[in-house]
């Protein structure tokens, strides 16, 4: 018998039939397990390095899940105005000194603060002229919006995503003064 034959039946008889089938779908599931494995050590590598994935995470006063959107004018509303993946919504008055040192703290890392929108309990435009020209500055007068956000303190923050969504949220100068901290350690 010549050479080429006899390597040819050998060939023929471990590639005929159930065992060519079951060679291609083994060799087929080994390939689609290491493109697994691949894709699974990379989302393992993104989750730890903190890269792709990541959420941060903000102590909450209450059990507000999402603020309301409310009118800023005849065509634009609050949600508009949310920019960013972490947006600051503050509500203060002009008359409440712990109000006016949180807004100061804010005002000293304002370069580190993405996206921020105030509301102000005050009665008149008279009363905000300290920080007018700062950042946006909305009049609440009938505190409708402040109580829809279940305020009861001042000042209030709440940190915001893009759908308005609360994701963090506290009452009182500490408390307001360490979230917008630990807001800006996480926004680097």
């Amino acid at each position: 018998m010549k050479r080429d034959s006899i390597r040819d039946l050998s060939v023929s008889r471990y590639t005929n039939g159930d065992n060519l089938r079951s060679y291609k779908l083994m060799n087929f599931n080994s390939n689609k397990l290491y493109a697994l494995l691949c894709m699974m050590s990379l989302l393992m590598i993104c989750m730890f390095s903190g890269c792709m994935f990541h959420k941060h995470t903000y102590e909450k006063f209450n059990s507000l899940e999402k603020v309301n959107d409310f009118s800023l004018n005849n065509e634009k509303t609050f949600y508009s105005t949310l920019q960013s993946k972490e947006n600051i919504l503050i509500f203060w008055a002009s008359w409440c000194p712990h109000c006016e040192n949180t807004l100061s703290f804010i005002l000293d890392n304002k370069d580190r603060i993405g996206n921020i929108f105030t509301v102000s309990i005050d009665d008149n435009l008279d009363d905000i002229n300290k920080f007018q020209g700062q950042f946006p500055i909305y009049l609440d007068f009938n505190q409708m919006i402040f109580k829809s956000a279940l305020g009861e303190y001042l000042p209030t923050v709440y940190i915001l995503d893009k759908r308005g969504n609360v994701l963090g949220s506290s009452q009182g100068e500490t408390d307001s003064k360490e979230l917008i901290q630990k807001y800006i350690e996480n926004n680097r």
